[in-house]
């Protein structure tokens, strides 16, 4: 039976001083992953920032637009009138 226990526990030694190395690079992998994942994330972030940058700046190059756009019309209409009670005198 002490042979038996004695031959039991060193297989069990032995498999576990295979396994430890192993453990090693799980935690490794892991650690690795983790750091991975992490820097996805925080280019993600960085990319949702600039993409509502860019957003906010399209909005206000679209306002700007339309607002010159108006102003045109409004000086062009002022320069039509302008032009007609000139013809008129």
């Amino acid at each position: 039976m002490r042979k038996e226990v004695a031959l039991a526990r060193k297989k069990i030694d032995s498999v576990n001083k295979e396994l430890k190395p192993l453990g090693h690079t799980v935690q490794k992998k892991e650690r690795e992953y983790k750091e991975a994942l992490e820097a996805f994330n925080e280019k993600n972030r960085e990319k949702v920032q600039l993409i509502t940058k860019l957003t906010e700046v399209s909005q206000l190059i679209l306002k700007s637009f339309s607002f010159f756009y108006l102003l045109n019309i409004v000086i062009g209409d002022s320069e039509e009138k302008a032009h007609a009670r000139q013809k008129a005198e």
